[in-house]
């Protein structure tokens, strides 16, 4: 579960209601998806101040209160136990599938390649036999090889190609694909990630689509991309785990 929360502003009543008016509560909505999952739909307002009272979410939403994608403008600081939704899991999974499918169009240019995966903390293990059809060499970076020396021998055993994993980011500077899903783009724009530098082109995946089911259950004025990541990481929303970058946009490399 996971909360999206619209904070209102202050719309002062009219005149004559002013004095006996009651500020307006809550409204705590359950909007349910496929397989029995459901999130809650939360909407608020702040008062005259601008303040806006948080403090029934936790009461209201139970653990849902630490899983927050705001919806609207206004987005105030949040302090425990009320916590933003920051996804883990769907941004790197749309970057393995857009950057499979992108070095797919374009195996004339890029097939048979130096291959080099950027990946500091070793969360990317799972994803890198998918490019290895692509590759001539694969070269990778994190901070602690040994993580990597199972995935070294699965690829050695199975199609014989050896994988150089080093500690030093240089072992990256002869590849020609470099694939590094988690360097956002200079601005840090949440969701933007980096798919694919070839020389001194950079490319980073940009924007989603949701099917028809899901989209029309999303609130206005919430972002697509921490929806369907919440979505996905939160309910289970397993649909999604074949969506890509609808675009591909320079950046400047990292």
């Amino acid at each position: 579960m996971f909360t999206v929360l619209e904070i209102k502003p202050y719309a002062p009543p009219p005149f004559l209601r002013r004095f006996f008016a009651k500020p307006p509560q809550p409204c705590v909505e359950k909007i349910a998806v496929r397989g029995g999952a459901f999130f809650y739909k939360v909407t608020t307002s702040a008062d005259k101040f601008g303040v806006a009272d948080l403090s029934f979410l936790p009461r209201a939403v139970g653990a849902a209160a630490q899983r927050i994608v705001f919806c609207g403008a206004y987005r105030p600081p949040l302090s425990a136990p009320l916590q933003l939704f920051v996804p883990r899991i769907f941004p790197t999974l749309l970057f393995v599938n857009t950057a499979c499918t992108f070095l797919q169009a374009h195996r004339d240019r890029f097939g048979n390649t130096e291959i080099g995966i950027f990946d500091p903390d070793a969360q990317f293990q799972t994803a890198v036999h998918r490019f290895v059809p692509f590759a001539k060499s694969v070269s990778i970076y994190c901070k602690n090889p040994l993580q990597y020396t199972g995935v070294q021998n699965e690829i050695l055993s199975s199609v014989g190609l050896s994988a150089v994993v080093c500690d030093t980011p240089s072992v990256l500077n002869a590849c020609t694909v470099l694939l590094s899903p988690y360097l956002k783009t200079a601005d840090g724009k949440l969701g933007t990630m980096t798919v694919l530098c070839g020389g001194k082109a950079v490319l980073a995946g940009e924007g989603i689509e949701l099917p028809a089911e899901y989209e029309t259950r999303r609130p206005a004025d919430t972002d697509r991309f921490l929806y369907a990541s919440a979505l996905y990481e939160c309910c289970n929303v397993l649909d999604l785990r074949d969506l890509q970058y609808t675009k591909f946009v320079p950046v400047k490399s990292p």
